[in-house]
């Protein structure tokens, strides 16, 4: 019997020391709530700096900063209860987003403003992906508005005697009096002011003939085929043709292509066989610039030289025609 005793005294005085020593020991303190700082609110085109002045509406998106004590960040935080609405069905957070660029590279909580007042935000639970202990937010307090209502709001009551203006009648007759003033200041001031002299008339353009050789001139003087620049020298002397066919016939050339040009060669009164030999002339000038036909200087010479031909023979039936006129004038 007592060793029985010897051996179970042992075996219950034991746990009882560890139970007690346990029991008198301090309790370890609880981490601190980690701070939420609102810092921004979502917008239609993005996030804005929350304004104290600038009362928050409902539906709108919170972006709360999570002010984490020194050295107890976790690794991965992450909300216990994504998209958990909070007391009252006031607030909804929706996401954790850590190191957020919108508040700095801070871990923010959005949440979702759908109550009125006072919204009061309670305690969120925040977790660590690889098994940390779980820490707590501190409780945070918004206030929403709501916009007024154009229709429910009852017109306020006018302040003192209302003004009443003058009668229809009446204005008009100020502005009938007004219109006939103004007039007859304009005249005044018209009768007053000296007449000028007519402008007296520049002297007529030169024909189409005379800026067209004169311009053929130039580009035989700038040397461009001596140079070997055979592609600018067709380019303008393609210019200078579709600039007296248009002058003849009214009508801009120089946007136009060679085949829209084939019409309008009657028009400017050109026979059908001269028109026929400027249409295959305008053509192999076009070879030249969009082709890249490089042909001999000489080749493109002559044809200058029967471009000053063509205007010379067909200016004379336009240079008749004037003395005719001046004549019978």
């Amino acid at each position: 019997m007592r060793s029985l005793v010897r051996w179970l005294l042992p075996a219950l005085l034991v746990p009882l020391a560890v139970t007690l020593a346990e029991t008198d020991a301090p309790p370890a303190p609880s981490p601190a709530p980690i701070v939420l700082q609102p810092v921004f609110v979502l917008g239609p085109d993005g996030p804005h700096p929350l304004d104290a002045e600038q009362p928050l509406r409902p539906g709108q998106v919170v972006g709360l900063a999570l002010e984490w004590p020194p050295e107890s960040r976790p690794a991965r935080p992450r909300l216990a209860r994504p998209r958990a609405e909070a007391e009252g069905g006031q607030v909804r957070a929706r996401r954790l987003v850590p190191h957020d660029p919108r508040a700095a590279g801070r871990d923010v909580v959005e949440v979702l403003l759908t109550a009125i007042g006072r919204v009061q935000i309670p305690p969120l639970e925040i977790l660590d992906e690889d098994g940390g202990p779980a820490r707590h937010t501190a409780p945070v307090e918004l206030l929403t508005e709501s916009l007024p209502d154009a229709g429910s709001a009852e017109p306020a009551p006018p302040r003192g005697p209302r003004w009443i203006g003058p009668d229809i009648p009446g204005l008009l007759a100020l502005a009938a009096t007004a219109v006939l003033l103004i007039a007859a200041a304009v005249w005044w001031i018209r009768r007053r002011r000296p007449r000028t002299a007519a402008p007296i008339p520049g002297p007529p353009p030169p024909p189409p003939q005379t800026v067209a050789l004169d311009a053929l001139e130039a580009l035989l003087g700038e040397g461009l085929l001596e140079r070997g620049r055979l592609k600018a020298f067709s380019v303008r002397l393609a210019e200078i043709a579709k600039g007296y066919i248009g002058a003849i016939a009214g009508v801009s050339l120089l946007e136009k292509t060679t085949s829209e040009c084939r019409p309008l060669l009657r028009k400017a009164g050109f026979s059908p066989e001269l028109s026929a030999w400027l249409v295959t002339w305008l053509g192999e000038l076009d070879m030249v610039k969009f082709a890249g036909d490089r042909p001999a200087a000489d080749v493109l010479r002559e044809k200058a030289e029967a471009l000053r031909v063509v205007i010379v023979e067909t200016s004379r039936p336009l240079e008749d025609g004037h003395d005719a006129e001046e004549g019978a004038a």
